[in-house]
């Protein structure tokens, strides 16, 4: 491992602890001796250390609730007509099959 360079993707699972405890340690001696993944190792330390702090607005949270529950009802809401109509299409060939 310590030939070629780590790919981020390896040192993103390292910080999420998605490792296993050999690759952990290959990974790790990896970076210790390499400068340009040390360098991509504190990038998406930092990088994933911001992420933790960042909440959305209660404002801009129930504005999301709400759309959500929009789109909810409105889907429900076209789907009335096609209901409407083939509940009418039934009862039709009901009433007339019947006779």
């Amino acid at each position: 491992m310590s030939s070629n360079h780590l790919k981020e993707e390896k040192i993103i699972d390292l910080l999420d602890g998605n490792v296993s405890e050999e690759e952990k340690f290959e990974i790790q001696n990896h970076i210790n001796t390499c400068p340009e993944c040390q360098g991509v190792y504190k990038f998406w330390q930092n990088t994933m250390e911001s992420m933790t702090d960042v909440f959305p607005s209660p404002s801009l949270k129930e504005k999301l609730d709400e759309s959500i529950e929009k789109k909810k009802s409105h889907r429900f809401i076209s789907f009335k007509p096609i209901i409407l109509t083939a509940s009418l299409a039934i009862v039709a060939f009901l009433f007339w099959g019947i006779k």
